[in-house]
């Protein structure tokens, strides 16, 4: 209660009163606020204290009101339970500008192969933390974070996914159906993956994006798939005549599942036919990164399929704004980090107009 936190506030500023004396001024208190109501301004510094572990569950309940996704959210859990009292031995509350430097330089001292964009990243998360406990009044003495830019890294050209090493891993999921007795465990796996691996490479959608899209949201007539993006954000992706072949034949093969969503294990849960669970992000990482292994090529993995999509509908002439709208971007310069790498189209269009 604010009243009582007021009396409270007010008697301990006043401990050169004896006993009784503080007890006759707690009555007067009492008296005088009685029927008052007390409300805190929105502007006024919280009062409340609370350990670090209970303001990161706040600031985690915020982060999901806000709609940012699971993995988003385990993120931050884990960035902030792991380091924030790795170095910096209290409160959150207590932290100065001097205490996020040495943090952040210990930080980059004593873990030499942990890149900066990894280090920028639990910056960011530790910014977006304190900057909550500023707008939330925690904080007395300002947004420590302040002290702490973001690190320059060096740029490295990510290029797409060969046109090359993309067929013969298409070869590699068609040997693998054909290897297999239809039906089986392995066989609907194959057919599983085809569908994936195109269904990535035309809509260039998120992994996240892929793996909650749900039987309702696919309308195979007009070549289109509703996902749901960074924040809960609707928008269309459209296939190609490949990927509706592809996704009618695991239709085809999964009918006997019954789960609304497009993507599922293969294992059936608890041992029961037709009961078979979501597959999980890791499952679709997995699975590429051990395809493209299989295939002898290294860094392969779902991301780049996105950067590949992009890639792609831009060298063939789409519109970067178009180009935009297909990869869910909110700032289109997130888009123009793609149209940078195309370094193959501007060979190209030196070796043609040069």
């Amino acid at each position: 209660m604010l009243k009582d936190e007021i009396i409270n506030r007010v008697l301990n500023s006043m401990k050169m009163l004896d006993g009784e004396e503080l007890t006759m001024l707690r009555g007067v208190l009492l008296v005088a606020l009685d029927g008052v109501e007390v409300v805190r301004s929105q502007n006024q510094i919280s009062t409340e204290v609370l350990d670090d572990n209970e303001l990161i569950q706040r600031f985690l309940i915020q982060k999901k009101i806000d709609g940012l996704s699971k993995r988003t959210i385990d993120y931050y859990r884990v960035t902030l339970e792991k380091w924030l009292h790795f170095y910096i031995k209290k409160s959150a509350l207590e932290w100065t500008r001097d205490d996020v430097r040495m943090h952040f330089a210990r930080r980059m001292i004593d873990y030499p192969d942990v890149s900066k964009v990894t280090i920028n990243n639990d910056r960011r998360n530790f910014s977006s933390f304190f900057t909550w406990l500023m707008d939330e009044g925690y904080l007395r003495n300002g947004n420590p974070m302040k002290a702490m830019k973001k690190i320059k890294v060096d740029k490295v050209i990510k290029e797409p996914i060969p046109d090359d090493q993309i067929e013969v891993m298409r070869d590699k999921l068609a040997e693998k159906k054909s290897a297999n007795k239809t039906g089986t465990r392995l066989w609907l796996k194959a057919v599983r993956d085809q569908a994936i691996f195109e269904l990535l490479l035309t809509t260039g959608c998120r992994i996240g994006e892929l793996t909650t899209a749900k039987i309702k949201d696919l309308d195979l007539e007009r070549k289109e798939i509703k996902v749901f993006g960074k924040g809960a954000k609707e928008r269309v992706c459209y296939l190609n005549t490949l990927s509706v072949l592809r996704m009618q034949q695991w239709l085809e093969a999964r009918k006997d599942i019954e789960n609304e969503y497009i993507f599922v294990s293969c294992d059936s849960a608890n041992g029961k036919k037709g009961n078979h669970a979501r597959l999980q992000i890791s499952g679709v990482e997995i699975n590429i990164r051990k395809l493209g292994r299989e295939c002898g090529f290294e860094n392969i993995h779902p991301h780049r399929f996105r950067r590949t999509a992009a890639t792609t509908a831009l060298r063939k002439g789409m519109p970067i704004e178009q180009v935009q709208l297909m990869l869910g971007h909110e700032q289109i310069d997130t888009t123009m980090i793609y149209a940078k790498t195309d370094t193959k189209s501007v060979k190209y269009s030196h070796d043609k107009y040069m």
